[in-house]
């Protein structure tokens, strides 16, 4: 759910490339999350990408769009102490706490609700009228699983399942 768009493109198994087993992410997702919900932090996502220098696991927490850098230190430093971690990499790791700043993802349904009004870009997987499928404008309503967006001053009704990626765009 909260995997980066590396980890859920799906059509090769991505993790096998960073050296971390597809099965276990639900698995550490669960460890983070408990962390982040202990703390009084929303997870927003969470990145693992490799590089030369080793994997790099990057955790996005919000909390109601007020993240400060003691914020990102005081999860890092709760995980860190979450051993059990280190044995979801093969190889070294480098652990990274981050705002979602102001570009933030919108992944599930409760995050639309929350930004009502605001102004969002999404990507959608289908196409809609004038052969459309990306889509910038503020929230106007959200309804059985569509989001209503007014992009240029046309309503467009998106079904949330077709929506491949979203984010706040301020």
């Amino acid at each position: 759910m909260l995997l980066s768009y590396l980890l859920r493109s799906g059509a090769c198994p991505a993790s096998l490339l960073l050296g971390v087993m597809f099965m276990d992410f639900a698995r550490l997702e669960k460890i983070i999350l408990s962390v982040c919900i202990e703390a009084g932090y929303e997870l927003v996502e969470i990145d693992i990408a490799k590089s030369k220098s080793g994997d790099k696991l990057t955790i996005y927490i919000d909390n109601l769009g007020k993240i400060t850098i003691d914020d990102c230190v005081k999860v890092n430093n709760l995980i860190e102490q979450k051993t059990e971690i280190d044995s979801f990499f093969v190889n070294e790791y480098t652990l990274e706490v981050s705002s979602p700043g102001p570009k933030r993802p919108l992944k599930k349904i409760e995050d639309f609700y929350r930004y009502k009004g605001k102004k969002i870009k999404i990507i959608s997987s289908s196409f809609y009228e004038d052969k459309k499928n990306i889509f910038i404008g503020e929230i106007e309503d959200i309804e059985n699983n569509f989001i209503k967006i007014n992009d240029s001053g046309k309503l467009y009704k998106i079904d949330f399942s077709d929506i491949e990626k979203a984010n706040l765009n301020i």
